[in-house]
């Protein structure tokens, strides 16, 4: 039903929010530069799909804030976040992929701290269980693999005590990508690089 992408503060989309970006001709990178979402720590914003080649009916983007503070309960807010807006909007699945990738965190820490609010806004939202699904993507092989292992680890652990999680692992064909987007990324582009500066006041 949605995908959601976690997006900073005043950052150009990259990774999985580059590529959907393809596919909405580049709605996503005029939003942001238009500030039509600021990207504040657990704010939302919803982009309906319309007629564009995506499955998925909705975008979600939820705001991580700035890059240089980015911390677990800024994760976890923006999580919990997230998940409420789903559940009041009746969309009872959605795929993501790890929040805050490019950040420097590991994989597990990043999932473990998604989970968490995920967890408390499913508990304190959806009462009737009307929720489903999560579906994390990822490309990469070996993040992949760390994901699943700590995946299998915490739901052993307090934190999914009261949660039945059943797990489910598919291998996705290449998409089918349309020809024009299939040139744009064979046109050479270079990532953005950022340098975080700040004056903070001494003591005296």
């Amino acid at each position: 039903r949605a995908i959601a992408l976690g997006i900073f503060q005043g950052v150009a989309p990259a990774g999985a929010a580059s590529a959907l970006d393809a596919r909405l001709d580049g709605a996503i990178e005029e939003m942001t530069r238009r500030r039509m979402f600021n990207g504040e720590v657990g704010e939302i914003f919803m982009l309906p799909t319309g007629r564009h080649p995506l499955s998925a009916e909705i975008i979600s983007f939820v705001g991580l804030g700035p890059f240089d503070r980015f911390t677990d309960q800024a994760l976890q807010v923006a999580a919990e976040n997230l998940i409420r807006t789903f559940i009041r909007a009746r969309v009872e699945e959605f795929s993501t992929v790890l929040f805050g990738g490019g950040s420097g965190s590991s994989p597990a820490n990043g999932l473990r701290n998604l989970l968490i609010g995920f967890l408390r806004g499913l508990r304190d939202a959806d009462r009737d269980h009307q929720f489903r699904r999560i579906v994390l993507c990822e490309n990469d092989p070996g993040r992949f693999t760390q994901l699943k292992e700590e995946l299998f680890r915490l739901s052993s652990t307090v934190l999914t005590e009261d949660v039945e999680i059943t797990f489910d692992e598919v291998v996705l064909p290449p998409p089918m990508v349309p020809a024009e987007t299939r040139r744009a990324r064979a046109a050479p582009r270079t990532q953005p690089v950022y340098l975080i500066v700040r004056r903070e006041r001494g003591g005296e």
